[in-house]
């Protein structure tokens, strides 16, 4: 599942690694190694996350809530209102994988810390800009693949502002590797 930090707090235009490369330079592009400025051991290029229940939609992390809109007030009163959402949305998280859809396909968002529920909202930018949380079925966190080809274990409760800065790729963010 490849990272981005959701549209709506970076002008519009995707911020991580880019997820689709369909024609729309808002939703990606391709970059070379030049453009990860923050690093490659500091950029989140995958993670995992637990698959949806085919339409059950038990609650878990398999399935994605809805929220009414975001708060625009910044990434921690958007992650309050998901961990607050009750309403469930679906239930088809990685249906088709290689689709560009975050959460119905393979991307994620770096909004969420790792194995917190999953939200879907409507934003100016679209439904596409859901925040689709890392999540496994480890106790206390999720392997992350880094831009330089390392795996890390996070841990569920990593700092929110640098589980954000894992998911941008020229942010301008220095992170140590014990804050993971």
């Amino acid at each position: 599942m490849q990272s981005n930090i959701n549209r709506a707090y970076s002008g519009g235009v995707v911020n991580g690694m880019s997820w689709w490369l369909g024609g729309n330079p808002k939703f990606g592009s391709r970059i070379g190694f030049t453009a990860i400025r923050d690093g490659t051991s500091n950029t989140a290029a995958f993670s995992e996350w637990i698959k949806g229940n085919a339409g059950a939609n038990t609650p878990g992390l398999n399935l994605v809530y809805q929220i009414a809109q975001l708060s625009f007030g910044g990434p921690q009163q958007d992650v309050t209102a998901c961990q607050a959402a009750s309403t469930p949305l679906w239930d088809f998280k990685g249906e088709y994988w290689t689709l560009q859809d975050t959460g119905r396909g393979g991307p994620y968002y770096h909004i969420m810390p790792p194995n917190q529920p999953s939200c879907n909202t409507s934003a100016a930018y679209g439904v596409i800009d859901s925040f689709i949380a890392a999540s496994s079925f480890h106790p206390g966190g999720v392997n992350v693949l880094l831009m330089d080809g390392s795996v890390w274990f996070i841990k569920s409760s990593i700092n929110l502002s640098v589980w954000n800065a894992l998911g941008t790729r020229a942010g301008g963010e220095v992170l140590s590797a014990d804050a993971f």
